[in-house]
């Protein structure tokens, strides 16, 4: 009754829901459900693994807090690759190429033409070259706010296409007036945002220009923090909750926000962490739409695509630009079409500039901003954004003296770094320490802190070999002081960096990522998602985690309501994703249905990849429906039968299950077990399952195992029957505190348990009690730990039944 009450209330919420009328109300296309399964991307613009944990420690993301400590997400590291830059991430995530740019800005060497790729049409351009290597990752989804379109079939504001327009097509004047006024509160919530962000950008920006003399940059900024760092965040988040409300398999959406306010004030400064509040907001109304959508099963994975490093602009540190100092130490006057940030009381040099936030700014309005820069010929050419570049010499210098002009660069144009190729597989390093050879001289180059030294040192010598690199290539990165950036700016990414390198990746813990390594690269997150988008029949593909001690076991009961979900719908692929997510060793199952429905255990058992054993005859279903045991373990069918019932009274027939289980040698008897929801008839089964007939029959010698539903109270007559010879683990687990099971969605009792012989030992017990588990059945699951002790077995007399004060006790602390 209460499963079909909340099936309901859910499809009345889902009736009333804004997104469903917006998608009516504008006319956007559905996709027809199936049983494939969603994936929702969420990139957190320049957000470094320690920033992370920094604002999750100081309250800036508690929905991310309460991912990881509710939710069963798992903070992994993420290696940004080189350059550490958004337009590389995304070459690697979307289309599968390592190392696909030089850096964010270079020369093309057969064209000669000057890509900077926050431009719309270098982004075109680079995509095109993308997509003819690779899969776009996106196909057939969505792609919001990021530099490619990953092959989406519906872009918006990317840098490669804007793609908003498709948005309002088929909407007519008066349904978007109906939208708007259907989500008034988010209409009303937006203008204030933008005040508040107003007001504090202004006040900002008034003590910047006043502590550093720049009214104009400060003044573009306003407009950039408030219209960039807030209304396309909020645009972005609307249009994406609207997608997994459609129901489309992949959407990817980009909040850049931090990364533009980390650029301007510094990584950790209070304005950018400020900023990632709004985020964690955004984040969190993605998340509970596409757990909400009605039309596929969705994961939600969160991650950034590289940090930032808190820096000191060249000119800053040296008085004068880097285009003069190069000009000294190469005897020619140099070129330097990209822009590169100054004081404003420098002067400026003559040369084209298009700064990056304006750049951004004419990209989202639509102006056409090109790349075609006039440079004289026979001129050397610097192009650096960020703290990383390169130098094109009009002819390719010898070999014999590249190491004297890079020593020159390092010593008077005062370059942290200096690289170029040489040879195969090789490149030289040099800094004001001496000269170094990458790959092999990785971790005296970048610093014993670095977290990633051998493949960022791989990366490094891959760029100075990348056909479009310079003749020399150049990084503002020093282990040893402040890092510096050759564009004025307090945040800075780009190269090799210890926190410019180390991004987060935020995944369930039944991610199919790989277990091998300290961390991921975004081609291990690419194939993740592809093997999600292309086998929707399987929730496990990787090796389980060991045991810390092989004498442990990892129990789980759990009545899955016939796959019945409290949205009404019908899903093994949801049973399966709660039981890979807490990789238990055996699994009682209780309400299985049959072929009527599918054979749903033989369904999850597919879907768990053969990691779990179900021969066709451990399968006791009465009328297509009862208990089944599935194992990675060794296990044979002892005995499978009916409990007794109460004589005429037409009540629910009931059975239990008993296998035996080869546990590293030791053998175990386990018992699955549904009870009566009459207490008397209760009562006579559970005096079945202690008699003669099970657990005291001479095959039933050593440890034993006996779990399910039982209906039964702990303050009852059947739970004291049990536990006069059983211990229960959730009473039995040291420090644990007293969870209820039933209903899932607020759990009042508990009715399901674990009872083990005195042999055990437990170790914890989790009654999971996410999202995924409130919604996928009206039970919540046990996880229980228990393991085998070397040392002698307790007696049943060590057992003790639980007393009327134990019992009173337990009730209190249940919750």
């Amino acid at each position: 009754m209460i499963h079909v009450l909340e099936s309901r209330v859910r499809q009345i919420r889902r009736w009333l829901s804004r997104s469903e009328w917006s998608l009516r109300l504008l006319r956007l296309p559905k996709v027809q459900a199936d049983h494939k399964r969603g994936l929702v991307l969420i990139q957190v613009d320049g957000l470094a693994k320690s920033q992370l944990e920094k604002a999750i420690k100081r309250g800036r993301m508690p929905f991310l807090r309460k991912l990881m400590k509710r939710e069963a997400y798992h903070l992994h590291d993420v290696y940004s690759g080189i350059p550490s830059t958004t337009a590389a991430a995304q070459a690697e995530l979307f289309y599968g190429v390592k190392g696909a740019i030089p850096a964010f800005a270079y020369k093309e060497r057969d064209s000669g033409r000057y890509m900077k790729l926050i431009l719309p049409e270098c982004a075109s351009r680079m995509e095109t070259s993308l997509s003819g290597l690779g899969e776009g990752l996106l196909e057939g989804g969505s792609s919001h706010g990021n530099m490619y379109s990953g092959g989406a079939d519906e872009p918006h504001w990317c840098a490669s296409g804007l793609g908003a327009a498709d948005l309002l097509k088929n909407a007519n004047p008066l349904g978007i007036l109906a939208v708007l006024l259907w989500n008034f509160y988010s209409v009303v919530r937006l203008g204030a945002l933008l005040v508040l962000e107003m007001l504090v950008a202004i006040y900002d920006s008034i003590r910047g220009a006043i502590s550093r003399g720049e009214v104009r940059q400060e003044l573009l900024f306003v407009f950039s923090r408030v219209f960039v760092v807030v209304g396309l965040r909020e645009l972005n988040a609307v249009q994406a909750s609207m997608d997994v409300a459609r129901g489309l398999p992949m959407v990817h959406v980009n909040f850049v926000g931090y990364d533009e306010q980390s650029h301007r004030r510094g990584p950790s400064s209070k304005f950018a962490h400020f900023s990632l509040l709004g985020i964690d907001n955004c984040i969190e109304r993605i998340w509970k739409a596409a757990h909400r959508s009605f039309r596929r099963d969705y994961d939600v994975w969160i991650y950034s695509d590289h940090g930032q490093e808190s820096v000191i602009p060249y000119a800053k540190e040296n008085h004068r630009p880097l285009e003069d100092a190069i000009s000294e130490v190469l005897g020619a006057p140099v070129a330097s079409p990209t822009a590169m940030r100054r004081a404003p009381r420098m002067v400026r040099s003559e040369h084209h500039n298009v700064n990056r936030l304006e750049g951004y700014l004419m990209r989202r309005a639509g102006t056409k901003v090109t790349a075609e820069v006039p440079v004289q010929p026979g001129s050397p050419v610097v192009i650096a954004v960020g703290p990383y570049g390169h130098i094109y010499l009009p002819e390719a210098p010898e070999p014999g003296s590249r190491d004297g002009i890079a020593r020159r660069l390092v010593d008077k144009a005062n370059i942290p770094m200096v690289m170029f190729a040489d040879g195969p597989g090789k490149a030289r390093v040099v800094t004001p320490e001496g000269h170094f050879e990458l790959p092999r001289d990785a971790a005296r180059v970048l610093g014993p802190m670095h977290p990633f030294p051998e493949e960022c040192g791989r990366d490094l010598m891959l760029s100075c070999h990348h056909p479009h690199s310079g003749d020399f290539v150049i990084a503002g990165w020093r282990p040893h002081g402040r890092p510096v950036s050759f564009v004025w700016e307090n945040g800075a990414h780009g190269g090799p960096g210890y926190e410019e390198t180390h991004a987060f990746g935020l995944f369930p813990v039944n991610a199919p990522l790989p277990r091998h390594g300290s961390y991921l690269r975004y081609s291990h997150i690419r194939d993740a998602a592809l093997h999600l988008r292309g086998t929707p029949s399987t929730v496990r593909t990787y090796p389980r985690r060991k045991r810390v001690e092989e004498r442990t076991l990892r129990v789980m009961t759990y009545n899955i309501h016939g796959c019945g979900g409290m949205d009404g719908k019908t899903s093994t692929s949801r049973i399966a994703r709660v039981i890979a997510q807490y990789e238990p060793d055996i699994i009682a199952l209780q309400e299985c249905y049959g072929t009527k429905r599918g054979d749903q255990v033989r369904a999850i058992a597919a879907q768990l990849r053969e990691d779990f054993h179900f021969p066709a005859e451990l399968n006791v279903l009465q009328d297509e429906y009862g208990n089944a045991i599935l194992s990675v373990h060794p296990m044979k069918l002892t005995k499978a039968g009916r409990l007794p019932t109460l004589p005429g009274r037409a009540v629910e027939t009931r059975g239990a299950i008993w296998v035996k289980l080869d546990f590293h040698g030791t053998e175990l008897h386990f018992l699955n077990t549904h009870l009566g929801l009459f207490s008397l008839e209760r009562q006579r089964q559970a005096e079945s399952l202690i008699g003669p007939d099970w657990l005291q029959s001479e095959s039933c010698g050593g440890p034993v195992i006996l779990c399910g539903d039982f209906n039964a109270f702990p303050s009852s007559t059947v739970y004291r029957t049990l536990t006069a010879r059983l211990h229960e683990a959730q009473e039995n687990a040291e420090g644990h505190k007293l969870r209820n099971t039933f209903p899932g969605r607020y759990p009042v009792s508990r009715i399901d348990h674990i009872f083990c012989s005195g042999e055990f030992k437990t170790l914890k017990v989790e009654v999971p009690r996410t999202h995924l588990t409130r919604l996928a059945s009206d039970h919540l699951p046990i996880v229980a730990e228990i393991s085998l002790p070397t040392k002698e077995p307790l007696t049943s007399q060590e057992v003790p039944a639980l007393g009327k004060s134990e019992e009173l006790s337990g009730r209190r602390t249940a919750t």
